[in-house]
């Protein structure tokens, strides 16, 4: 039996010292520091492109006019937000060109990492033209003038909305 006494002895004395080495270790730990937060934007996202979208679903059927008093305040440069109201006066062959020229006057200058490829295409706007395919083009611009603009990332979502309110405002009466 003094076996058996001696093994359970060490067995006993190793659980004492793991159990006091991890409590050595517990007590010398530090709080981890806390996470850096990222800082909140002083400008969080406009709320004008909110405001446009709830307008445009609150009615079953919108037509160009409603859709240009609903949204064009989602573009903050005057020269761009104008041509939208400007250009429901003109033929709806017009209206895009319009639109398209004057915002990219307003903002390609403002654009000095990265230019969209509307700021240096030449001609005429025609969106159902495949070359130069002028939709794309305005899709992208749209997509990172709207994120400068509304203080966002820019997302696909911009360039498409931009997208479906030009079409409207051309094909509407």
């Amino acid at each position: 039996m003094p076996k058996y006494n001696a093994m359970y002895a060490r067995n006993c004395a190793s659980r004492i010292v793991l159990l006091f080495s991890l409590l050595l270790i517990a007590s010398c730990a530090t709080e981890p520091e806390p996470k850096e937060q990222e800082p909140v934007k002083e400008n969080g996202p406009d709320k004008s492109l909110t405001n446009c979208l709830d307008k445009l679903s609150s009615k079953a059927h919108v037509d160009g006019p409603e859709a240009v008093a609903a949204c064009k305040d989602v573009w903050k440069n005057p020269a761009c937000s104008n041509a939208w109201n400007d250009a429901l006066a003109m033929p709806r062959g017009e209206r895009p060109e319009h639109i398209v020229k004057s915002c990219a006057a307003a903002y390609c200058p403002l654009f000095t990492d990265v230019q969209p490829t509307l700021c240096n295409a030449p001609g005429k706007v025609d969106l159902s033209a495949q070359t130069p395919p002028w939709m794309q083009y305005w899709t992208d611009f749209s997509r990172m003038a709207l994120a400068s603009d509304l203080n966002m990332e820019p997302a696909p979502e911009l360039g498409a909305f931009a997208q479906r309110l030009l079409t409207l405002v051309a094909l509407s009466d």
